[in-house]
């Protein structure tokens, strides 16, 4: 089995930029690019040799002009609730990220649809590494650094990626700035999506939540779509086309509609 590793550059970014900020001895900042970009380059090397990796992708999110990565188009409000100044020496250490041999950002992309899309594409070659607990709605291999050894490595199953899907999209995510559905929250909604469901049960018990509190089906949606990290089968690699292949948009998604209207809960 291989092991390249598909490193969430964005994380790195940032974490660079807020060291770059910091005096060694902890007194005056420094504001220093050299030391962000020298940070980035450390962080990159620790991060491969904790996942054994010998080889990796970086992975940034596609910052051509504000706002241009697919979700917006899809939730004008995405990600609103956020400062738009970036940290000290940002830009210098994203020109230093990008330009390297290794590097990869996908048009339209966050990173993590870029990682998610690669990963689920060569599975047993690639592992995904991030501190982003966002990618267990992603089936796979997942390595997160900040994590205590023995829990850093951990595989989700399809099922499991799937449910993680319903629960994120039903639960909101306010650093992201979606809300899901009224009063439910990120706790009700692992209450709701149990384990073991079916994606179709999982699905369906959502639409009947999402109803009951008055959204509209255009909202759903867009919860949906917010909280999905693309995979293979959601993008065209070769015409760059997002697809979303999922339940949302075909039959249970009418199924859950119609077990609604009739109230068969």
């Amino acid at each position: 089995m291989g092991n390249h590793a598909l490193i969430d550059a964005d994380i790195i970014l940032h974490r660079a930029a807020y060291f770059s900020t910091l005096a060694e001895d902890g007194s005056e900042p420094i504001f220093s690019a050299s030391v962000g970009i020298e940070t980035a380059k450390i962080m990159i090397k620790e991060w491969m040799e904790a996942a054994k990796s010998v080889s990796c992708t970086v992975v940034l999110s596609d910052r051509r002009f504000e706002k241009c990565t697919w979700r917006y188009s899809v939730f004008p409000d995405y990600k609103s609730n956020r400062k738009t100044e970036k940290p000290p020496h940002f830009w210098e250490i994203e020109e230093y990220l990008r330009g390297r041999e290794d590097a990869l950002t996908m048009n339209g992309l966050e990173a993590d649809d870029a990682i998610g899309i690669l990963h689920t594409k060569d599975p047993g070659g690639t592992v995904m590494v991030s501190i982003d607990k966002d990618f267990l709605s992603v089936p796979g291999r997942l390595y997160n650094p900040d994590k205590n050894p023995k829990e850093q490595l951990t595989f989700t199953t399809t099922n499991e990626a799937d449910l993680a899907w319903v629960r994120q999209a039903l639960g909101g995510d306010a650093v992201d700035g979606y809300k899901g559905a009224k009063g439910i929250g990120p706790g009700k909604a692992r209450k709701i999506i149990e384990p073991g469901m079916s994606l179709r049960e999982a699905i369906m018990a959502a639409y009947v939540i999402f109803q009951q509190k008055g959204h509209s089906l255009e909202y759903i949606w867009q919860q949906f779509m917010c909280a999905r990290i693309l995979r293979c089968t959601d993008y065209d690699l070769e015409f760059g086309n997002i697809s979303i292949k999922s339940p949302v948009a075909g039959g249970i998604w009418f199924e859950a509609s119609a077990k609604f209207l009739k109230g068969d809960e």
